[in-house]
């Protein structure tokens, strides 16, 4: 809905030889026409869907994307972003880059998931949400910090990450071509990134951190008008990634 965002993501798209293709999950009739009048002008594709979350808007882009350019890389992100630095000169045609995404309390989100999720953090997350222990929640929350502070401590010997956060990401054309679509729709906001992690997985595709690259991010949030709790969405999500990369593998 923040409209503004948009207009300074334009102001700060310091990549050459790029395309923008807008997606807007749809809110109201206004939205969408001030959305659509800042994409026409900045030169770039607009597409308006449903609001059926992030995972159903990425892959409606992508197969956009797919069906009408032939790109190097196809660069997944939010609106709510700024490109402080673009530096691509070290890119490979083979691997998927997370870059440096900070926000505006200095955090650090990248990557989301250094290093694979273990089977016991899956089974505890189960049992967490089925249970309905949102404390518990918190405590694998702190755990994953402790695992980003870890891979910070060792990132100039190991840029290899399990999956980026999902705000701002690279992939090349190959990669995209090979596993669209990406995303499950059924899951909403939540735990995407992990489902990202085991797409790329299977398919045996590298994904890298990349500070050379560094983004701003603003974190406008995505449920703060909603009725549902944060903690249902992130239940409903997991239990769909739970039944299709754990119960079935």
């Amino acid at each position: 809905r923040n409209t503004e965002d948009l207009v300074d993501f334009f102001k700060h798209l310091y990549i050459r030889d790029s395309k923008v293709i807008v997606v807007n999950s749809f809110y109201d009739d206004n939205t969408d026409k001030i959305f659509k009048s800042i994409a026409l002008a900045n030169n770039a594709d607009f597409l308006t869907i449903p609001n059926k979350g992030y995972g159903y808007g990425n892959n409606r882009g992508i197969e956009y994307a797919l069906k009408k350019y032939m790109f190097e890389f196809l660069i997944v992100s939010n609106a709510d972003i700024t490109i402080r630095k673009f530096d691509d000169s070290k890119l490979k045609p083979n691997c998927i880059y997370a870059p440096k995404v900070i926000t505006l309390k200095g955090k650090n989100q990248n990557p989301t998931f250094p290093f694979k999720v273990s089977r016991l953090r899956e089974k505890l997350l189960h049992y967490t949400f089925k249970g309905n222990h949102n404390k518990l929640v918190l405590a694998l929350y702190a755990y994953s910090r402790l695992s980003k502070i870890f891979f910070y401590a060792i990132s100039d010997i190991r840029k290899k990450i399990y999956a980026p956060h999902g705000s701002f990401f690279l992939m090349p054309y190959e990669v995209v071509k090979r596993t669209h679509p990406i995303y499950n729709e059924e899951m909403f906001l939540y735990y995407e990134e992990a489902h990202f992690g085991k797409v790329m997985e299977s398919n045996n595709i590298r994904t890298e951190y990349y500070p050379d690259i560094i983004i701003d991010h603003k974190e406008d949030g995505s449920t703060a008008s909603t009725n549902t709790s944060e903690f249902d969405y992130m239940k409903n999500s997991f239990e769909i990634y739970y039944k299709t990369w754990v119960e079935k593998h």
